[in-house]
């Protein structure tokens, strides 16, 4: 019910990313144009409570999964198997359709 009673992301508003991407320079373009990534949210204490676990890219992935099964809009690329599971676990918990965006 959340996206009938708050109002809609702003132009300049920041938005998370979930990208294997690893170049520098195209992550600081990525960042610039608004993105947080997952490096931006996770602290030191973060890290000292689960450990090397937190570092490795499949766990990682697990946690990202479960920050866009349950964002309030999902934008992703159709061709891509992560998106096509986000969807189906969107799906399974009663997402309304219309807050995600396949490109």
């Amino acid at each position: 019910m959340e996206q009938v009673t708050l109002h809609p992301p702003l132009p300049d508003d920041k938005f998370y990313v979930a990208t294997d991407e690893r170049d520098p320079e195209a992550l600081k373009v990525i960042s610039d144009a608004g993105a947080i990534f997952f490096s931006d949210l996770i602290t030191i204490e973060d890290r000292r409570t689960f450990g090397w676990p937190l570092m490795i890219t499949d766990v990682q992935g697990i946690v990202e999964q479960g920050v866009l099964m349950h964002s309030a809009y999902f934008y992703g690329h159709a061709l891509s198997s992560l998106a096509g599971a986000i969807m189906n676990m969107r799906g399974a918990r009663g997402a309304d359709p219309r807050t995600v965006l396949l490109d």
